[in-house]
């Protein structure tokens, strides 16, 4: 019984860092057809703010809302230099997005340095059976549930996700109707960036913060936003939990390695039994 409850935990989480690395992206995707391959250096730059926050002495969970709000800022700047003068031309924006991740990656190299940086997770842990299992797991598992119930909320019972939906599906009734739909299409872009930022600082006591961490999620956020379809909340929810729990039972079997493969075997499964994504015939609005 403990060592199941200790697996179901590590599953748990394993599910949650899917979710929490791809709901940015899936988010921007789902609702701009924006692909942007910054996504990890977002992240990156979100764990960066975490350690910023730990060297100054204050608690390491202050860093999530700083990060989500610093990492939301470069997403309106960016958007307004990148992503507006090129929406429509998805090749081009793809490049842009590109080379704008080698540009972060290179400034925080040189502002931070190469060297990595280990931060301990807080809370501590505590005891189940022979097993110790850290209060933070915790804390993963209900910031991906408290991400994924915040953006259904947010997109589907408030007017900025009525005047998102519009936007995205009829901007030219929206516009005529008095919906800045520029103004929204920021605004959603920035929350996208906002949230993988969120996410680096949330993740990072678990991994070694370097310039290169966002490298580590970029395949699997994308494979999750392709696999779970159109939907950016039931169907990253439904890709993240196949996936990332397909990919942490074969890690807790075999190694992470074997664990990433499976997870993109999975995915080309999936991919090829639903060609549109898992989310593509179900209906919803997000």
């Amino acid at each position: 019984m403990d060592q199941a409850l200790e697996v179901a935990i590590a599953l748990l989480q394993n599910i949650a860092v899917v979710i929490l690395v791809a709901a940015g992206l899936a988010l921007v995707f789902g609702f701009m057809g924006v692909i942007n391959f910054a996504q990890g250096q977002f992240i990156m730059i979100g764990a960066y703010v975490l350690l910023e926050v730990h060297v100054a002495g204050l608690g390491e969970l202050v860093a999530i809302p700083v990060a989500f709000l610093v990492t939301a800022v470069i997403g309106v700047i960016v958007y307004g230099l990148l992503i507006r003068p090129l929406r429509g031309r998805l090749l081009e924006t793809i490049l842009a997005t590109w080379g704008l991740g080698l540009v972060l990656t290179q400034a925080i190299t040189i502002i931070f340095g190469p060297v990595s940086t280990d931060i301990p997770a807080p809370l501590g842990a505590f005891q189940v059976g022979h097993y110790s299992i850290a209060w933070y797991n915790l804390v993963i598992i209900g910031g991906a549930v408290a991400v994924m119930v915040g953006l259904y909320v947010l997109f589907t019972r408030s007017r900025f996700g009525l005047k998102a939906n519009a936007s995205i599906q009829i901007p030219e009734m929206a516009s005529a109707l008095g919906i800045r739909t520029e103004r929204t299409n920021m605004l959603t872009f920035a929350l996208g960036c906002g949230l993988a930022g969120g996410a680096g600082a949330l993740l990072a006591p678990m991994y070694s913060i370097t310039p290169q961490l966002g490298d580590l999620f970029t395949a699997t956020s994308f494979l999750s936003v392709v696999v779970g379809g159109p939907l950016a909340v039931t169907g990253l929810s439904a890709a993240g939990g196949l996936l990332g729990g397909l990919e942490g039972i074969a890690g807790l079997v075999w190694n992470s390695l074997v664990g990433q493969v499976v997870l993109l075997g999975a995915a080309i499964v999936l991919l090829r039994v639903f060609g549109n994504g898992l989310s593509a015939s179900w209906r919803g609005k997000i």
